[in-house]
This record gives C-alpha cells, structure tokens and sequence, in this order.
C-alpha cells in the first residue's frame, strides 16, 4: 500500500500561473530576440545577401511541417495521460522524426533543384539548412515530454535557449 501523504500535492492553480508566465515571458524574450536577430543579419549581410538567406529560411520552412504532423502533439497527450510511458514513447518518436527528418531534406533539396534555377550555392546552403530538420527530432520532443509533464515553464526556457542558442 502507497502513502499518499508521501506524494506531493498538485496545485492546478499555481500549475497555471506558473506556466502562462512563463510562457509570456518566454514569447516576449523570444519576440525580441528575433527581432535584434534580424536586425543584425541585415546589417551584416546587407540587401542582396538578406535576401538569398529568407529563400533559404523560406524553403526549408516550406516543407518542415512533414517533420512532425502532430507527433509532439501525441507525444504530450501520451505523456500526460500515462508517464511512466515517456521514455519508450520519447524514444520512438524520435527514431519517427529522424526518418521525417531524411525525407523532408531529401524533398526540400530535391524540389528546390527541381523547381528552380538556384545556383548551386543556393542549393547549398538550403542542404546546410536541413540540418535543422535532425536537430528537431530531439528538441521537439523533449518540449512534448516537458508540456505532457505540465513543465511548460522549462520547455518555454528551453525554447528561448534554442533560439538564442541559433
């Protein structure tokens, strides 16, 4: 027989107040963080070079969504629902967004080539960018484990990292 008393008490309420501040703070950090991001890219690319580099941003964004289709949602709610099933399930969605992650460079590449008359430098440095792709598979999911675990607050920290971090 468990003692209950041993277990911590949830407090709904302070669960969601912690997580919304946090949560807006994180968006207000990440908002400026984009911001002066931008700033300083334009300044040290300059015009034409700004602009080959938001085709590069653009076309990996384009095809970046058949990297996850809801899986980190799942992941959440699985998670959630039951924890003690986090570690296997956090294993085979990242094993599943690896796999999305080859397919989704081998698109964004193959039509970017396909599609256009890219230099091959272009074509290049949209490759280079796929790489965001596989770190993905570990960074999303680990959101998910963090969310299904009512730990909003850490994964929006660890999403400002990430981003500060690019």
């Amino acid at each position: 027989m468990t003692d209950t008393a041993a277990l911590p008490q949830r407090n709904p309420k302070r669960i969601v107040v912690r997580n919304t501040l946090f949560g807006i703070v994180a968006q207000l950090a990440l908002k400026a963080t984009n911001f002066l991001f931008t700033v300083f890219i334009v300044n040290q690319l300059g015009g034409s070079s700004y602009g080959q580099y938001t085709i590069v941003l653009a076309w990996v964004g384009l095809v970046s969504f058949i990297g996850d289709m809801g899986i980190t949602t799942y992941l959440s709610r699985e998670v959630a629902r039951d924890s003690s099933k986090a570690n296997d399930l956090f294993w085979d969605t990242v094993t599943l967004r690896f796999i999305l992650a080859i397919i989704c460079s081998i698109v964004t590449i193959g039509a970017a080539q396909i599609l256009t008359d890219y230099s091959s430098d272009m074509i290049l440095g949209i490759g280079i960018y796929t790489i965001t792709y596989f770190f993905s598979m570990f960074i999303a999911p680990l959101g998910s484990l963090l969310t299904g675990n009512e730990r909003v607050d850490i994964a929006s920290v660890l999403n400002v990292v990430m981003q500060v971090s690019f």
